[in-house]
C-alpha cells in the first residue's frame, strides 16, 4: 500500500512539526487529497530456524529460577511464569520466538539468584526488565496472543492520554476557523447536522455559507472518531477502523484514480489521522443530491451483482498476488490484517464466535431462518475458524478488498431501480446498461487483505436473493466467471476463485450470525437494524446451502490439516441371541416385575445397581419422519425402592429438542400397572405386545398418540454384569418391538405435527441398574458436570485414572433398532469391555414379510464425529446362515439428547423424589449449541436415515431397502476398537 504512493505521487516530502501536512497531487491529477502524517503500525521479529538454542536458554532459566526458589526468593519463578504461561499456554508453538524475553529473563533470574536477598527496588527493577521483555516480544509478534494483548495495552495508554488537537475527533470541536483553514477560504456561517446511527464513528453533513456569497450552499461530509473514550478504544483495538480508512484515502484511493479502476468511490477533500490519539477526520464530497444508498432490507438485482463483479474484479487487479507474501512484499501491507477480525488470536476470537452463534440459536425468530444443515456447517466453521484462517494465509492468494461490500456501503443513481430487482426475475438480461451507472463504493473502515473472491462472496452472501431453483443452478459459477475475466490473472483461474468463494460466503455469513451480535462491535438497538440482520441471515442461509459451502469448509479443512476420521472396525462377530419371543407373557407390558416383598427382599444399602434403591421398571418409546428430520422419545418409569414415578417427553426437530419431565410419589397401585399417569404424561398399554397409546396434556404441549406393532416383540440377552467400582452392576432384561405410530402433537406457538406412518421402537426393561445421579444432589451434580465438561480436566482425570486403570469407568452401548419401508427391520445392540469383547449383544433381522432371517454373524465398521465420540456414518453388514449379506448404511440426521429424558441429567434424573411430591419440568436443548463433550451430551440416539442393498447369497437379487433407525450412544473411559484409551479422550 506504501509502495503505491511511492510509485504513483511525485511529491514525497513531510512535515514533521503537525498532525497534517499541505496535499500530495497524484500523477493522474486526482482531485486535492490532503496529506496526513500517517505511520501504519510496523512489524518486527524474526523465527529461529534452530530451535535448540531457545529451548536451552528457557532450560537452564527454569533451572535457576527453581534454585532461587529454593533459597527463599519467590520472585524469579514469578517471573518465569509471566513469559511462559503466556507463550506457551496462550500462543502454542510460538515459544521459541521468546528469545529476547529468555536472555533477559535468564540474566533477571541470574541477579536474582546470587544476589542473596533482594531489595524492593531490585525486585521492581527486575518485574519491569521482565514485563519490557513480553511486550516487546508481543510487538515484535503481533498476531499471537500475547502480541494483541501487549499492544492493545499500550493503545490503551496512548489514546487515553493523547492531547492530540491539530484537527478536531468530536462534532463539537469542528469550528468555522478549522473549516476556513482547511479549505482556504472564509465562511459566512456552517452547519452541521448528523447522518446515520453511528455505532462506528460519527458521520455529519456539513452545509457551507462562502463569505463571498452567503446565499449559496456547498455541502461535504465528515466523517469522524466517536467522541466516547471507550467507543474509540474498541474500534482502534476490535478493528483498527479508523487506521485503514485514512489509508484507503491517504494511498489507495489515488492509485485507483490513477489506474483507471472501473470501481468509483467518494472523493476525499482532505484527510486528518492521529497516530497517537487514533483519531481521523476525512472531508469527502457530498454525492447525496444524486445518488443514494441501497436498501438491505431489500435483495440486490442480478444486474447489481454484474456490476459489482466487474468493478470490484478491476479494484483487486490492482494488488492480487499468488500468494500472501508476495502481496506484502509488493505493496507494503505487512501492518495491514487478514480477513478483517477474524484473523485476530483463537484465545480472543473463539469465544465471541462461539457466544455470537449461540445468541443466534437462543433467538426463536433468528434460529427458525437457519436451517439445521447451515446450523451445523457455521457451527464447523466457528469451532476451525483460527485453522482456517492459518491455512488459507499460508496456500492462497490475496488481494486488498474492501472487506464490507454490500448494498448500504454503495450509492446509486437515485433515478435507478435496477440494485433492487429481484434476480430469479432478470438472471437472462444484459447488465451492461447498469454496469455504466456512476455508482460510487463507501465506508472504507473495514478494509483487508483476504481472497481475491471475497468482495463479491460478500455481496452475493448478504444481498443476492435467488430461491428459484430454475435460476439458481449456475448464477454463482456466471459470476465468478464474469470476476475472472475482469481480474485478468493467469494464476488465478475460474475453479481456484470458485472454491475461494463458497469459502468468502461462509466468511460473509460471520456479519449477520456475528459481528451484528449483541456481543460485537456491529450491534444497532434499532428494529431495522433486526429486521436486517433477519433479512441478511436468510439470504446468506440460502447461499450457503446453494454453493454446498460445506463441502468446500471439509476440503479446505482436510488441506490444513489431513485428518482421516477416526474409525471403528469390528471382525464379523457371531450373533448371540438367547432369547425369542416364546420368552414374553402379556405381564411383561406392565410394571409388574417388582412386588412390595421382593423389593423389601433387597439389600436397603449396597453399591450401585445391587440394591432396592436401583430397582425399576420403565417404558421407553421412540419414532422418527419418514426422513429421520424429526423424532420424538417417550419415557415412564417406576423405582419402587424409591419411591418414585417419572416421566419425559421429548420432541427433536430443526436443531431443537424441547423436554417434558414429569415426576411424582408412587401409590401401591402402580405395582402391576398396564397405565400410568405422571402429571402431564399419561402411557397406557391397550394390548399387552401389540398397541398403546400416549397422551400429553399441558400449556406447552399436547399429544394424542397410539403406536401398534409392525414385527414381533424379542426379548435380549439379560444383562447381568459388575462394570467396575466405578459404574456398578448390572441386572435387568428387556424386550424391545419395532412399531408404527398415529396420531399428532403440537408445541405451544408451533403447527400441529402429524405423525401418522412414522416407524420407530418401544422397549421395556425391567431389574436393577445404577442411578447414581438420583443419590447425589442437583448442586453436586451440576458440579461434576461443569469438571467433566472442561477439556483440561477430562485430560487430567484421564491421565490419572490411566495410571489405575482399574478404577476409570468404562462403558461402551450401542442400540439401532431400524425400520425398513414396506416391512421388515433390524433390532441390533452391542455392550463391549474396553478391548471390544461382547459382553452383551444381539440381532434380529426381519424380511418384508414378517418372517425372521436367522443371522450367523454381524460386522460394524463406523467413524466419529471429530473432536467428540458420537458416530458420524455406521454400516453394518448382516450375514445370514444362508450365506445372504445385507449392508446397511446409517447417516445421522437428527440428534437427540437422552438427558432431556432424564438420564444422567443434573436434576430431573431418573428416580429423583422431589420434596413437593410431584414436580414438572420443561426446558429446551439447542443441539448445535450443546458441548458434545459435556456429560450431559455423552448419552444421544441420533435419527438415521438407513439405505441397504443385498450383497451376495440366496436373496442377493432383492430390491435395495431404505427406512430409518437410531444409533443410541454411550461410550466411556477406554475402547481399544474405537482407538479411545481414556475417561474422554475423543476422535
Amino acid at each position: 500500500m506504501l509502495h503505491f504512493l511511492q510509485k504513483k505521487c511525485k511529491n514525497r516530502g513531510r512535515s514533521r512539526h503537525s498532525i497534517h501536512t499541505r496535499a500530495r497531487t497524484c500523477e493522474s491529477g486526482a482531485a486535492d487529497i490532503a496529506m496526513t502524517r500517517f505511520d501504519p503500525p510496523v512489524t518486527y521479529g524474526f523465527d529461529l530456524p534452530n530451535p535448540r538454542p531457545v529451548s536451552a536458554a528457557w532450560t537452564v532459566l527454569l533451572a535457576l529460577a527453581i534454585v532461587a526458589q529454593l533459597k527463599g526468593h519467590d520472585a524469579p519463578l514469578t517471573l518465569f511464569a509471566l513469559p511462559f504461561v503466556t507463550s506457551v499456554l496462550l500462543d502454542r508453538g510460538n515459544a521459541g520466538k521468546l528469545v529476547l524475553p529468555s536472555l533477559l529473563l535468564l540474566l533477571s533470574c541470574a541477579v536474582a539468584t546470587f544476589s542473596g536477598a533482594l531489595a524492593w527496588r531490585t525486585c521492581a527493577a527486575v518485574y519491569g526488565l521482565a514485563a519490557a521483555a513480553v511486550l516487546a516480544w508481543g510487538f515484535a509478534n503481533p498476531t499471537t496472543t500475547v502480541g494483541h494483548i501487549a499492544r492493545s495495552l499500550v493503545s490503551i495508554a496512548v489514546t487515553a492520554a493523547s492531547r492530540e488537537r491539530a484537527f478536531p475527533d468530536s462534532a463539537a470541536g469542528l469550528t468555522k476557523d478549522f473549516l476556513e483553514r482547511v479549505l482556504g477560504y472564509k465562511l459566512a456561517k456552517f452547519s452541521a447536522k448528523p447522518l446515520g446511527g453511528g455505532f462506528i464513528g460519527t458521520t455529519l453533513r456539513v452545509t457551507l455559507h462562502p463569505a463571498s456569497d452567503p446565499n449559496r450552499e456547498q455541502t461535504v461530509i465528515a466523517k469522524m472518531t466517536p467522541p466516547a473514550l471507550a467507543q474509540k478504544l474498541r474500534m482502534r483495538m476490535g478493528a483498527n477502523v479508523f487506521v485503514k480508512e485514512a489509508a484507503f484515502y491517504l494511498h489507495v484511493a489515488p492509485a485507483m484514480r490513477a489506474a483507471g479502476c472501473l470501481l468509483k468511490v467518494p472523493d476525499a477533500l482532505r484527510v486528518f489521522y492521529g497516530p497517537a490519539s487514533g483519531s481521523s477526520l476525512i472531508l469527502m464530497r457530498d454525492e447525496s443530491a444524486a445518488l443514494a444508498p441501497g436498501d438491505e432490507e431489500r435483495p440486490a438485482s442480478w444486474e447489481a451483482a454484474c456490476s459489482v463483479a466487474r468493478r470490484y474484479a478491476s479494484f483487486h487487479r490492482l494488488t492480487a498476488q499468488p500468494s500472501l507474501a508476495q502481496l506484502d512484499a509488493v505493496s507494503g501491507t505487512g501492518w495491514l490484517a487478514t480477513f478483517d477480525w477474524m484473523s485476530k488470536p483463537a484465545l480472543i476470537v473463539a469465544p465471541l464466535l462461539r457466544a455470537a452463534f449461540d445468541e443466534v440459536l437462543e433467538d426463536d425468530a433468528l434460529r427458525a431462518a437457519v436451517p439445521l444443515a447451515v446450523q451445523r456447517v457455521v457451527g464447523r466453521f466457528v469451532r476451525h475458524l483460527p485453522a482456517l484462517v492459518a491455512h488459507l494465509e499460508a496456500t492462497r492468494a490475496f488481494a486488498i478488498v474492501h472487506g464490507d461490500a454490500r448494498v448500504e456501503n454503495m450509492l446509486f443513481p437515485k433515478a435507478s431501480r435496477a440494485p433492487h430487482t429481484r434476480a430469479a426475475d432478470n438472471l437472462a438480461c444484459d447488465a451492461t446498461a447498469f454496469d455504466a451507472e456512476p455508482w460510487l463504493s463507501l465506508d472504507w473502515q473495514t478494509l483487508t487483505k483476504c481472497l481475491p473472491a471475497y468482495d463479491l462472496a460478500y455481496f452475493v452472501t448478504l444481498d443476492l436473493d435467488v430461491d428459484d431453483a430454475r435460476a439458481s443452478a449456475d448464477v454463482d459459477r456466471r459470476l465468478v466467471a464474469l470476476y475472472c475475466r475482469e481480474l485478468g490473472r493467469d494464476w488465478y483461474g475460474e475453479e481456484a476463485a470458485m472454491q475461494d468463494y463458497r469459502l468468502g460466503c461462509l466468511f460473509a455469513s460471520m456479519i449477520p450470525f456475528v459481528v451484528m451480535s449483541a456481543r460485537s462491535l456491529g450491534e444497532q438497538k434499532t428494529d431495522r437494524a433486526r429486521v436486517v440482520r433477519l433479512a441478511m441471515l436468510r439470504r446468506a442461509c440460502r447461499t450457503l446451502l446453494r454453493v454446498d459451502a460445506g463441502a468446500a469448509l471439509d476440503a479446505a479443512l482436510d488441506e490444513a490439516a489431513p485428518h482421516p476420521p477416526r474409525a471403528l472396525q469390528t471382525a464379523a462377530r457371531p450373533v448371540r441371541n438367547a432369547h425369542g419371543a416364546t420368552d414374553l407373557a402379556p405381564r411383561d407390558d406392565a410394571f409388574s416385575h417388582h412386588t412390595p416383598a421382593s423389593i423389601r427382599a433387597l439389600p436397603a444399602s449396597a453399591r450401585p445397581g445391587a440394591g432396592r434403591r436401583d430397582a425399576y421398571d420403565r417404558w421407553w418409546l421412540n419414532a422418527q419422519a419418514p426422513d429421520a428430520s424429526a423424532c420424538f422419545a417417550v419415557a415412564c418409569g417406576f423405582y419402587p425402592g424409591r419411591g418414585v414415578v417419572d416421566a419425559a417427553f421429548c420432541f427433536s426437530a430443526a436443531g431443537v429438542q424441547r423436554n417434558i419431565r414429569e415426576s411424582r410419589r408412587s401409590v401401591d397401585g402402580d405395582y402391576g400397572a398396564t397405565e400410568s399417569a405422571v402429571g402431564s404424561i399419561r402411557v397406557t398399554v391397550v394390548d399387552a405386545l401389540v398397541r398403546g397409546r400416549v397422551s400429553v396434556d399441558c400449556a406447552a404441549c399436547r399429544a394424542e398418540l397410539e403406536f401398534t406393532g409392525r414385527l414381533p416383540a424379542r426379548k435380549e440377552p439379560a444383562f447381568d454384569m459388575d462394570v467396575g467400582a466405578a459404574v456398578g452392576e448390572f441386572h435387568y432384561e428387556r424386550l424391545t418391538q419395532l412399531v408404527e405410530w398415529t396420531g399428532a402433537l403440537a408445541f405451544e406457538g408451533g403447527p400441529v405435527v402429524d405423525v401418522g406412518g412414522w416407524l420407530g421402537v418401544r422397549d421395556r426393561s425391567w431389574g436393577r441398574r445404577p442411578h447414581t445421579a438420583a443419590d447425589k444432589t442437583p448442586a453436586a451434580n451440576a458440579s461434576r458436570t461443569r469438571l467433566l465438561s472442561a477439556a483440561p480436566v477430562r485430560a487430567v482425570a484421564g491421565a490419572l485414572l490411566a495410571l489405575r486403570p482399574s478404577a476409570c469407568p468404562q462403558f461402551y452401548w450401542l442400540w439401532c433398532p431400524t425400520n425398513f419401508e414396506g416391512g421388515g427391520g433390524l433390532l441390533l445392540h452391542s455392550q463391549e469391555s474396553r478391548l471390544g469383547a461382547q459382553t452383551n449383544a444381539g440381532a434380529h433381522l426381519f424380511l418384508a414379510d414378517g418372517s425372521e432371517l436367522a443371522l450367523a454373524t454381524v460386522q460394524l465398521s463406523a467413524t466419529y464425529r471429530e473432536g467428540t465420540r458420537h458416530l458420524r456414518t455406521c454400516d453394518v453388514v448382516c450375514e445370514a446362515a444362508d450365506g445372504s449379506r445385507l449392508r446397511l448404511e446409517y447417516r445421522p440426521v437428527n440428534t437427540l439428547f437422552m438427558s432431556g429424558a432424564g438420564y444422567n441429567a443434573d436434576e430431573f434424573c431418573h428416580g429423583r423424589a422431589f420434596a413437593a411430591g410431584a414436580a414438572h419440568r420443561q426446558d429446551v436443548m439447542l443441539a448445535e449449541a450443546v458441548d458434545r463433550n459435556s456429560p450431559l451430551a455423552w448419552h444421544i440416539q441420533e435419527a438415521c436415515t438407513v439405505a441397504g442393498r443385498w450383497l451376495d447369497g440366496p436373496l442377493a437379487d432383492r430390491a435395495p431397502v431404505t427406512g430409518t433407525g437410531v444409533l443410541e450412544q454411550l461410550v466411556i473411559g477406554p475402547h481399544a476398537p474405537s482407538g479411545f484409551t481414556r475417561l474422554y479422550d475423543v476422535a
